[in-house]
Formats: C-alpha cells, sequence, structure tokens
C-alpha cells in the first residue's frame, strides 16, 4: 500500500492576483488597513506598495476617497488637517516636521503643494513652495520662484504619460504659479516649476487695468492645457494656455446686473467645460462655459444649477449672517463642496445632497484645500496615525520590509 507524502510545513503563497483581489475588497474607509497588510512579509509589501495595485483600486472603487482636508482657522501660524471621519486613522497629517509655518496651496494624487512661510525671504515677498506627501512621507523642496508678490496662486499637475489624473502617485509634475505684482502696476505673471528640469521657466507677463490674482483655495484650476485663476478685485478670470504661452482675461456671468460676491470658485468639468460657482446671499448658483457656436468657437456662460443652502441647512439664520456663505473648496472628483458659513464650515454631496458640519465656531476658516487619495503605503512612508497605528508607519519607515 502506497504511503502518503509527509504533509508540508509551508502554507502554499496565495497568487499575486488573487491577494489584489482581497486587497482591493478591503475597506478603504480607513487607510490604515492596507499599511498592516504591507506589513504581514516583504511580498506583501511589494504587492500594497506596487502600481499594479493602485490601478486594480482605480478600477474596482473609481475615483479615490475623500480623506479630509487642509485649513488655516483663525490665527493660527500653522495649518491643520480635518479627517472626513472622526474614526479615520488620518489624525496627525501636519507638515510641521517640514517647517513649523506654512499653508496648504493645491493637492494631487495624494501630494500637497504647501507654502513655508518660515523660509528666508518671506518678508521680501518671496514664494518657497515644497511639495509634500503627508502619507509617504516623500518632500521635495522647490527652487525659490522668479516672482515677488503678495498676491499669488498655484496649481499642480500631472505630467505623467496615460494618466487618469486620480490617484498616479509620486510622478513627474509641474507647478503653475500666477501673480501679479506690486504697487499699481497691475501686471500678472505665471512661471511653470517642472520637477523633471527641477527649473521654473521663465515668466510670461501681461498688463490688465485692476487685475489681481486670488489668493486662496479653489481659485485656480486646470482644463486640459489651459490653467485659470480667479481675480479679487474684478469680475474675470485670467486664462493661461500652457502651449501657446498666452495669458487673456474671460468675463464671470453677469445676469440682469446682478452683482455677485467677490467669493468664487473655479471648478474643473467633465466634457472640456469650465464651471464656476458664485454665491448670492444663501445660494450657489453653478455656471458652465460653453460653446455657443461650433463653427466660430464663440463661448457663453449657462447656467447649471441653483443649489438653495437655506432649504439644505435649516438651522443657518439669515438675521446672525454677517456675510453670505461662499464656496471655500470643491474636492472635483468625488463631488463634494465645502462652503463657509458665519458659524463654521460645511460639506455638501452634490450627488446626493447629503450635508455634513466638518468644522464649527465662530472664526474665520481660510485655504481649504481637500486631500483625496488612497493612501497607498510606500517604503519609507512616515503616516502620522493615531494611536495603535504608530507603530505601523514606525516600521514602514524604518525599511524593515525590505
Amino acid at each position: 500500500m502506497a504511503t502518503l507524502p509527509p504533509a508540508s510545513r509551508h502554507v502554499p503563497a496565495l497568487m499575486d492576483e488573487l491577494l489584489e483581489e482581497i486587497f482591493i475588497r478591503l475597506p478603504i474607509d480607513d487607510p490604515a488597513i492596507l499599511f498592516r497588510a504591507a506589513l504581514v512579509c516583504k511580498s506583501w509589501h511589494r504587492l500594497v506598495s506596487g502600481p499594479a495595485l493602485r490601478r486594480r483600486l482605480l478600477d474596482f472603487h473609481g475615483s479615490p476617497p475623500l480623506r479630509g482636508f487642509f485649513c488655516r482657522v483663525g490665527s493660527e501660524p500653522a495649518s491643520r488637517f480635518v479627517p472626513a471621519s472622526s474614526s479615520s486613522s488620518l489624525r496627525r497629517l501636519s507638515a510641521g516636521n517640514v517647517t513649523p509655518r506654512w499653508r496648504p496651496v493645491d493637492s494631487l494624487h495624494g501630494c500637497v503643494l504647501i507654502e513655508d512661510q518660515d523660509a528666508p525671504g518671506l518678508q521680501d515677498m518671496h514664494i518657497n513652495l515644497v511639495m509634500w506627501n503627508p502619507t509617504g512621507g516623500e518632500v521635495r523642496r522647490l527652487p525659490t520662484a522668479p516672482l515677488l508678490t503678495y498676491w499669488w496662486n498655484a496649481t499642480l499637475i500631472c505630467t505623467a504619460l496615460g494618466c487618469d489624473h486620480l490617484d498616479c502617485g509620486s510622478g513627474p509634475f509641474q507647478v503653475v504659479l500666477a501673480g501679479t505684482g506690486l504697487s499699481n502696476d497691475w501686471v500678472t505673471s505665471v512661471c511653470v516649476y517642472s520637477s523633471e528640469q527641477r527649473a521654473w521657466s521663465k515668466p510670461v507677463s501681461a498688463w490688465f487695468y485692476c487685475f489681481r490674482v486670488k489668493v486662496g483655495s479653489s481659485a485656480s484650476t486646470v482644463l486640459g492645457n489651459a490653467l485659470y485663476f480667479l481675480c479679487d478685485t474684478m469680475r474675470k478670470i485670467l486664462e493661461y494656455d500652457l502651449h501657446k504661452q498666452e495669458l487673456s482675461l474671460i468675463s464671470l456671468p453677469n445676469p440682469d446686473g446682478i452683482v455677485w460676491d467677490w467669493h468664487a470658485a473655479v471648478i474643473r468639468a467633465e466634457g472640456g467645460r469650465i464651471r464656476i460657482a458664485l454665491t448670492l446671499y444663501s445660494k450657489v448658483y453653478m455656471w458652465s462655459r460653453e460653446s455657443a457656436n461650433l463653427d466660430n468657437g464663440d463661448a457663453r456662460w449657462v447656467q447649471q444649477r441653483v443649489i438653495e443652502i437655506d432649504k439644505m441647512i435649516p438651522a443657518w439664520d439669515h438675521t446672525v449672517s454677517f456675510s453670505s456663505p461662499y464656496v471655500s473648496a470643491v474636492a472635483e472628483h468625488v463631488g463634494v463642496m465645502f462652503v463657509d458659513m458665519c458659524n463654521g464650515l460645511f460639506s455638501i454631496d452634490l450627488k446626493s445632497g447629503l450635508v455634513t458640519k466638518s468644522l464649527v465656531g465662530n472664526y474665520m476658516i481660510r485655504e481649504v484645500v481637500p486631500y483625496v487619495s488612497f493612501c497607498i503605503p510606500a517604503f519609507g512612508s512616515r503616516a502620522a496615525f493615531a494611536g495603535d497605528q504608530e507603530p505601523i508607519a514606525s516600521a514602514l519607515s524604518a525599511g524593515k520590509l525590505i
């Protein structure tokens, strides 16, 4: 009678494809779960931090989830991170280890563009920017920008070939910086930083009377080969063509001579259009700039939607408001709008209409930058998890999984 071979002491390894099928079905609400999986063994770490899992997560879940937002509150010297959920493990995300005083400027692909307000030359209007990956820990300091101004804004652009511009990770990028000069010369300039060349381009300038670039979040966006920046002194949008390197102005909608509040947000829309959100009293008006004549390319503003905030947030009282609500930021890919009220910051899901109190208090909330990412761990990560998640980040940063 034949004898059976002795039982193996080792459990057969699961195929990479099967493991990825399991990983993409893990709850994405808490990014610490993927970090724990990366700590199991070297092969799991390789799969979790690899580009294949990122692509499969996008295919399975669509756009990355909204993790929260960065903002400035009151007179605080440094910005803070507010998680989308109180149970989120991402409670201690801070660029304090990069610079003590900083403010968020833009966010893309899980990376955040911040201004180092402790860098030398700030009082002389030098602009010092830093690219920071909050969950990966990577930091890249950009050279001092070749513009001297207090009135500026910047937008991140992904330059990776074939990128879907959702969560591509740490690929090549550009930073487009627009600023208006000092005094009353009304000269507006744009320069571009390339991560591949590690240098700024020469500024492209134009004279626009009474135009001044608006400072703050949701005041700029990219659509195709064009960048758009809001103005805080007139009802115009600055358009910069990356290929032609030309500057021009676009007038905002002004139906029936209504004087809109200056609080506006420029939003990237699908189908090659640009959208603008304008506030009037307790309503947010969404406008889309569409081609009126395909033959000559003339464009016009078309009102798409009106969001009645007073009906969505019944507790808000017009009588105690010293200003109209205004759109602080928009997380475009997940369809969430942040609206600043007199008594705090609220998020509105543009699809479901669900309203959530994000930050409540009678203080000024500035520079709201949404953070959208799968938070996929990479070797060397220094994620700022709370509680029992800290050993996970420590183990990753120590390189124990190589």
